[in-house]
């Protein structure tokens, strides 16, 4: 999970803000998007 953070956040933000690059996203699933949901909900991280 750690290493799709860093996919898809900015390293220079403090907080996860989506990088506004839509290549990034090609291979993105819905599988993936709710185990990223899941992750922020279990460890509380508001993006």
């Amino acid at each position: 999970m750690i290493q799709i953070r860093e996919l898809i956040c900015d390293p220079l933000s403090a907080l996860c803000h989506i990088r506004h690059y839509r290549r990034q996203f090609i291979s993105v699933t819905n599988d993936v998007l709710y185990a990223i949901d899941r992750y922020y909900q279990y460890h509380g991280a508001c993006c």
